[in-house]
């Protein structure tokens, strides 16, 4: 209107003043609204594509860092089985001329030699014997670390095992003037199935550590059932020693690679530490869990279990068995083959001869 009529008058001849004010002011705030309005829309719109920059921008940098971690995740587990493998390789080369230089010792101790070779030959079979045995650890961890280890699965008794463990480990309690017991529930079976060598070798690293940490005493072996579920059966195994024992600050580290209960047993026992953390590994490939119970000054208790499988029970032959064999031998040797409802299998076979 203001620019159809820009003089005043001709609004005052179609409007009357009061109506002319009251019609400028409305426009006026009506183009503030506008005015307005427009200056919130065009924010709004530029906040909204900030905003949405950002996120795509937050996005973009959650993506990369995940790549970023997948590879760096990817770079280490390839260092890692690049040393596994390379220490599984070494371990392979230095243990063949170790085993060598300990079987040469021992053909040099059967010969006729004074009392000062004899004892150097010995001090370098005890060594040699000693460094097998860590290349033997570090060989099994790296086979673990890379996933190589197998774990078997054959018929076995328990007992064999346990008295394996008697002989290898009583020689070292007779040296140092041990007492080594084995405690067995009646209710444990003997005839199992599982890794009776990685059982073995769990149970002879720990005896080992007692034996080592041990000055006066005793080491108990201690085996007792824990859980039957059908078939299988959940053992636990314990050895009790009554050593210098673990302080507790210690004790939550002892299964770590490389770890002892104090910095300075490196030096007064020997061993990598490596002990513990084969035995964990081995009992959880092998179903189960392990722990220790120790106070220092007074002993220490590592127990572990393992889930293995009994061995099946034949059924024994009664007589009524023994008639039915009797019918078939008749059957078989007047030429008459019993039917599949006849059909009958025992531990043993018939030979029938003409």
């Amino acid at each position: 209107l203001v620019l159809f009529f820009p003089n005043d008058a001709l609004l005052a001849t179609f409007y009357p003043t009061s109506l002319k004010a009251r019609f400028l002011g409305s426009m006026i705030f009506l183009t503030i609204l506008v005015y307005l309005f427009e200056n919130v829309r065009k924010f709004t719109q530029l906040r909204l594509e900030q905003e949405i920059e950002s996120h795509k921008n937050t996005e973009r940098a959650l993506i990369r860092a995940k790549e970023g971690a997948l590879m760096a995740k990817d770079i280490a587990e390839k260092a890692a089985q690049a040393k596994s493998t390379f220490l599984a390789q070494m371990s392979h080369e230095l243990r063949t001329p170790l085993s060598g230089v300990i079987g040469l010792t021992d053909l040099l101790l059967d010969t006729d030699i004074d009392q000062t070779q004899k004892q150097y030959t010995e001090a370098a079979r005890v060594n040699a014997e000693l460094l097998l045995s860590i290349i033997n650890d570090i060989l099994d961890f790296s086979k673990i670390e890379a996933g190589k280890m197998d774990m078997e699965s054959v018929d076995f008794q328990l007992e064999d095992t346990l008295d394996n463990i008697s002989t290898l480990v009583g020689i070292k309690t007779q040296e140092k003037g041990l007492e080594l017991l084995f405690k067995t529930d009646p209710s444990v079976p003997s005839a199992l199935v599982g890794d009776p060598l990685r059982l073995g070798q769990i149970l002879i690293n720990l005896s080992n550590n007692a034996v080592k940490f041990t000055d006066a005493g005793e080491i108990v072996v201690s085996t007792e059932l824990v859980k039957k579920d059908g078939a299988q059966v959940t053992l636990k195994f314990s050895v009790q020693d009554t050593g210098i024992g673990i302080p507790l600050e210690k004790q939550s580290v002892i299964f770590n690679s490389f770890t002892q209960a104090d910095g300075s047993a490196a030096r007064l026992y020997e061993g990598t530490g490596l002990g513990t953390t084969i035995a964990k590994q081995l009992t959880e490939l092998m179903g189960g869990e392990i722990g220790l119970k120790s106070k220092e000054g007074v002993g220490s208790e590592f127990w572990f279990t393992i889930v293995v499988a009994r061995q099946p029970v034949m059924r024994p032959i009664g007589i009524h068995d023994l008639k039915n064999i009797e019918n078939e031998a008749r059957l078989a040797q007047s030429g008459i083959r019993p039917g599949p409802s006849g059909d009958r299998q025992y531990p043993f076979r018939i030979l029938v001869a003409e």
